[in-house]
Formats: C-alpha cells, structure tokens, sequence
C-alpha cells in the first residue's frame, strides 16, 4: 500500500503542484496590494488604489473558492485520465488488486482536499486580518475582542479549534460520496467505451438515471415530512449510514470492474 499511495502521490504532484504555486503567487501579491492599497482608504484616494483594493479583495474571494473546491474538482479529472487516456493501460500492469489501487487513490484525494480546504480557511483569515490592518482607526472590530477572550481561555480555545478542525474535515468527508459516485460511472465508462459507439450519452443518461432515482429515494427514506426513517440509528445519521453504505458498495463495484471488466489490459 505505501508504494500506490507514493505512486499516486507522484502523480498528483506532477499535475498541481504548478497550480499550488501560482495561487501562492496571486494570493501573496493580493495580500500585499491589498494592504497597502487598502490603508486608509477614502474616495479622494487615487483611482489606482481603489482599483487594486477593489481587484485585490475579490481576487482573494476567488482563490478562496479555488482553493476549496479545485481539489475536489481535480480529484475527479485525475481518476477519469487514469482510465482512459493514452497512458492508461499502465493502471493495469500495477500488480495490485482493484480496492488496493483503488483506495490508494482515495486516501489520496482525500488528503489533497483537506489541504485545499484547510488553505482557503488560511486565506479567509489572511484575508481578515489584511482588511482589519488596513482599516480606519474608527472602525471596530467586534470579533477581535471575542476571539481574544476565547483564546485567553485555554478550554474555549481548544474548543474553537477542535470546531475548526471538525469543520474541514467534515468539509472534506462531505466531498467524498460525490467523488465515489461520479468515479463510478467514469469507470462505467472505461468499461464499455471500447464496446459501444454512443458510450458517453449512454454513461450519462444512466449517471443522470442513478442521480435522480437516488435522490427520491433519499426523499422517501428521511424526507422529514413522509420520511420512513427519524431519530437516529445507534447514535448516528440514517442518512449518514445509508450513503456510506452506497458508497461501500460502489467501492467494491469499481474494484471489480478495474479488476475484471475495463479492457486496459
């Protein structure tokens, strides 16, 4: 197992570590112009630096939003390029069984989207105390004198973070049904793309199929209102323990047919 996840931690780099070093750059140069652009700032200011504090601020709006959503996104087109580009037969001759090879790449996405979401977090508070610094004397901020409390009290200030760190992994945890279930039909796919003409309208009308028959049944089992299942079940989320359970299934669905069905070999 350590050798698939180096593997596939490999390539994951190749893939994003130019795009890790770019959002580095834009972020750092927006941070800076934002800053100093934002000081004091009035209407009889140069137009320039309205220019840049304005263009400064949504631009590190948008790689907060990169930040968070692009490693889920690339999660995605990093397992479809493992299966059917050119280099994909190589995925075959890995001597390794399908759930192997499979949850190597999953533990890997995993953690490559609990990076992205703990920097847009770390964003969103550059970003906060940028605005804070540059503000006029006048303006208050409430949330200082609130998180100055909590953190001279050691147990809220472990309570705030054991919160924060709950959020992005629960965050992260939340990203990966998604992944699971559109990788399913990539794989799909893989499966009959060398055996039917029209396969891609045919894995997206069963994919589109899948996604509504899910949804209703969802609606059925824990709608609140005709909800067949309330409360909890030992504790935890139905709703939590029925999409594990798809997810499990589909796990081992995508392991069988990398192993037996997807004609790489």
């Amino acid at each position: 197992m350590t050798a698939l996840l180096k593997y596939e931690y490999k390539k994951l780099k190749k893939n994003v570590l130019w795009s890790l070093i770019t959002i580095l750059i834009f972020a750092t140069f927006f941070l800076v112009t934002g800053y100093f652009s934002g000081q004091r700032i009035n209407w009889e200011m140069p137009l320039l630096l309205q220019i840049l504090g304005i263009v400064s601020f949504i631009g590190l709006a948008i790689l907060m939003i990169l930040t968070f959503v692009a490693p889920f996104i690339s999660s995605l087109t990093l397992f479809y390029h493992d299966l059917n580009d050119k280099h994909a037969v190589f995925e075959a001759y890995i001597p390794e069984p399908g759930w192997k090879r499979l949850l190597a790449k999953y533990i890997v996405y995993f953690l490559y989207i609990l990076a992205g979401i703990s920097l847009s977090g770390a964003l969103a508070f550059l970003t906060f105390t940028v605005i804070k610094m540059a503000a006029p004397p006048n303006v208050q901020f409430h949330l200082d004198s609130n998180l100055k409390y909590i953190l001279e009290s050691p147990e809220m200030a472990s309570g705030l973070f054991l919160e924060i760190a709950k959020y992005i992994l629960n965050s992260a945890v939340g990203f990966m049904p998604i992944i699971v279930f559109v990788n399913f039909f990539f794989t799909l796919y893989a499966v009959i793309r060398h055996k039917i003409k029209g396969a891609v309208p045919v894995t997206f009308l069963t994919g589109a199929v899948a996604g509504i028959s899910l949804s209703w049944l969802f609606d059925m089992l824990f709608a609140e209102q005709v909800g067949w299942f309330t409360g909890s079940i030992l504790g935890l989320d139905p709703e939590m323990i029925f999409t594990f359970i798809l997810c499990a299934i589909a796990f081992i669905w995508i392991a069988r047919m990398l192993d037996t069905k997807t004609e790489l070999k």
